[in-house]
């Protein structure tokens, strides 16, 4: 029978035939399954390439918040952390604006003094009388023993002659007297030259270290300190106000690269 002359009804009866039908669903099979395989690959494809930007967008946001949060609390800590510093070497200062370091007067570095005997005579006789003898007899002023409250030695340079004396006086005027005369010692005849300097914070002594080194190098015209903090001018203009240095930032960007 030609596929012309076959009747709905009879193909309806023939779909009632398992045999029929299984062989039909065979067919259907192996026409159509490559079809809906390839289609399922597609939109399987698709919909993995959605999950997957969605996953990353969602990842990237989620870790660019974090980011931000953690930067600002970074940026915060560390801000606290400078202010906290600052205050500390303030009050450090403080505790030093009676002191004065001088350079180039007393014992020798190379003596035999164990570190026992050292702090033993931190504070002896002899040691204030060389320094009241200096600021009597080189510094033209009347100071007495009892304007001295202590004077020892530090640790100094091996290879310097002399090591430093760290001096505390008993008023802040008389230590600001001192210092103040201190330029008298420029012309001071002897073949070793003495100086007296502030009593600088560990900070601050880094931030003159590096000043003085910029005026040596023509980048500032001076540096100084007054009052345990640094100073420094960019020229010699009259109208030009000394600039106070608190950090090395500030040290850095004072002058342009």
């Amino acid at each position: 029978m030609s596929k012309k002359g076959i009747k709905p009804e009879d193909l309806l009866e023939s779909l009632q035939d398992d045999r029929i039908t299984d062989l039909l669903l065979v067919r259907l099979e192996k026409r159509l399954g490559p079809i809906i395989e390839r289609l399922f690959n597609e939109l399987a494809s698709t919909f993995t390439s959605k999950l997957e930007s969605a996953i990353m967008g969602m990842t990237q946001t989620a870790l660019q918040t974090f980011s931000d949060d953690h930067n600002q609390k970074i940026t915060h800590l560390e801000k606290e952390n400078q202010i906290l510093k600052a205050k500390l070497d303030e009050t450090e200062n403080q505790t030093r604006l009676d002191n004065l370091i001088i350079y180039g007067l007393g014992e020798k570095p190379g003596s035999d003094m164990n570190v026992l005997h050292h702090f033993q005579s931190s504070n002896n006789t002899s040691i204030i009388q060389s320094v009241v003898g200096l600021c009597n007899n080189n510094l033209g002023l009347a100071i007495n023993d009892s304007d001295i409250s202590l004077a020892h030695y530090l640790p100094g340079n091996p290879k310097a002659k002399y090591r430093p004396i760290l001096v505390r006086f008993i008023s802040r005027r008389t230590r600001d007297m001192v210092y103040s005369a201190r330029k008298s010692l420029r012309g001071h005849s002897d073949a070793d030259p003495i100086y007296v300097n502030e009593h600088l914070t560990r900070q601050n002594s880094m931030i003159f270290a590096e000043a003085r080194k910029m005026v040596k190098q023509k980048k500032l015209i001076s540096a100084w300190t007054r009052d345990g903090m640094v100073y420094a001018r960019l020229s010699d203009t009259p109208s030009e106000k000394p600039r106070k240095i608190t950090s090395m930032n500030i040290l850095e960007n004072l002058v342009p690269a």
